[in-house]
């Protein structure tokens, strides 16, 4: 008995030390530039876990094996891929988007070419990155599929990939898309004014509640003097509003400027005769952050008792919708 409990043992111990001498063989292709290679840890992303010199656009390395661990492997170049380490071997092209092996590596390369083979199909892209994310809660192809794209995660598909019982979402690498998942919703159709205080340019502090929910339609309009976009939209906010104002609309501009004579000069020069407000702290805006607001020009329509009806209505957009609440 005492035997065969040694060699049990003995057997046992052979077996842990050969998975834990098991390595992830990854051969990857750089772009032309690249001359340095890394690879990191996505749980631990401060301190790549190997750093390798890029030759003739190829690098390779061993990382020891860690049953589920999504790595992230990228150049000095910006080109970057994500891969599953499962402990075999690995192919990966960062500048392409194509990873070959494995696994979830073989199952995440499959995907990879499918989302490619849609490109310029947004709606399909969508639909796409949400069933894999939702085939997928068991695993981290879910992680990577949100952060290789981002370009496609608009507040819808971010209610769907982000719910409350995906275990994922809780992942280290999702934590900033998780909050503008939070803001977004603050802004979602339907929901009703989140109030914040903001000063005009004499410093006196206004509520967008003095202005949201009294009856008027109310159009909170993102923008900047400095933003070329949001100049270039500004005429059409102007004729919008010098049609409609007399029929229950109104205008909030909040501004992202940092310069109060820049921002007060533009406002001028475009003719915005509508209530202006800015805490002139540029990208730091508390109310941009509050309603989610990534990128300007912006907006987000209310209806007469605070409700959101509509979010980023540019051009004939914001024409369209007014037509069809003033008709």
């Amino acid at each position: 008995m005492k035997r065969s409990f040694f060699i049990s043992f003995f057997s046992a111990l052979l077996m842990n030390c050969t998975a834990e001498a098991q390595q992830l063989h990854i051969d990857a292709t750089a772009d032309a530039n690249a001359t340095q290679g890394y690879i990191v840890d996505s749980d631990n992303p401060q301190e790549p876990l190997k750093t390798v010199k890029v030759t003739d656009g190829k690098f390779s390395a061993d990382i020891p094996h860690k049953d589920g661990q999504l790595l992230f492997i990228g150049t000095d170049s910006r080109y970057q891929q994500m891969v599953f380490n499962d402990g075999s071997e690995v192919s990966v092209d960062v500048v392409n988007d194509v990873v070959k092996g494995s696994g979830l590596n073989e199952k995440w390369g499959k995907y990879l070419a499918e989302m490619n083979g849609l490109k310029g199909q947004v709606y399909a892209q969508k639909k796409l990155l949400i069933n894999t994310c939702k085939d997928n809660k068991d695993n981290k192809i879910p992680v990577a599929a949100i952060m290789l794209g981002n370009e496609l995660l608009s507040s819808e598909v971010l209610a769907e990939v982000l719910t409350d019982d995906a275990p994922y979402a809780k992942h280290p690498f999702l934590a900033q898309i998780v909050m503008i998942k939070k803001s977004m919703e603050k802004r979602m159709s339907g929901s009703m004014l989140k109030d914040i205080s903001i000063p005009d340019a004499d410093g006196k502090m206004h509520k967008l509640s003095d202005f949201v929910g009294k009856g008027k339609y109310v159009l909170v309009d993102f923008w900047a003097s400095w933003c070329g976009p949001c100049c270039r939209e500004m005429p059409n906010v102007v004729a919008a509003y010098n049609e409609y104002k007399s029929k229950e609309f109104e205008i909030v501009g909040v501004s992202l400027d940092q310069n109060k004579d820049k921002w007060l000069g533009k406002v001028k020069e475009l003719g915005m005769t509508w209530p202006q407000l800015s805490d002139l702290k540029g990208w730091k805006c508390e109310a941009a952050a509050l309603y989610g607001v990534q990128a300007i020009p912006s907006n987000v329509l209310f209806d007469k008792e605070g409700k959101v009806v509509a979010t980023d209505l540019m051009g004939n957009q914001l024409q369209d919708k007014l037509q069809e609440i003033f008709k």
